[in-house]
């Protein structure tokens, strides 16, 4: 048993480093959006849109969760649990499939909101 406990401890330190590594490196990024926040405060003023607050800690959880997902899935990898790490790696497989298209709708969706603005103006 000791043995055992022995030969799973590198892949626990690991893991562990995984998660330490992938939290540190989630929560800078994810609080580098608050230099940038004058800067997206400027461009959805322009939109309209009042509570920039709601929205600049809105963006900071989805950059801190699409940064330490993988880092928490490679956790599990290293400690060896097949029946998390599985399907985990097939939805981030998955996910990351549908970045284009993500990125594709997000442009048209900024184009159409962009010659909306001058559509109705001219009208």
């Amino acid at each position: 048993m000791v043995s055992e406990f022995l030969g799973f401890l590198p892949n626990l330190v690991a893991a562990i480093l995984f998660g330490i590594i992938g939290y540190i490196l989630a929560k800078f990024i994810s609080n580098l959006i608050n230099i940038g926040e004058t800067f997206l405060d400027r461009m959805v003023d322009k939109t309209g849109f009042k509570d920039t607050d709601k929205l600049i800690n809105i963006l900071k959880k989805v950059v801190f969760i699409l940064i330490f997902i993988p880092f928490l899935i490679q956790a599990f990898n290293a400690l060896g649990l097949d029946a998390i790490s599985g399907p985990a790696n097939d939805i981030l497989a998955d996910f990351t499939a549908l970045i284009g298209e993500i990125l594709i709708a997000g442009i048209i969706l900024a184009v159409f909101i962009w010659g909306g603005k001058y559509l109705a103006n001219f009208l």
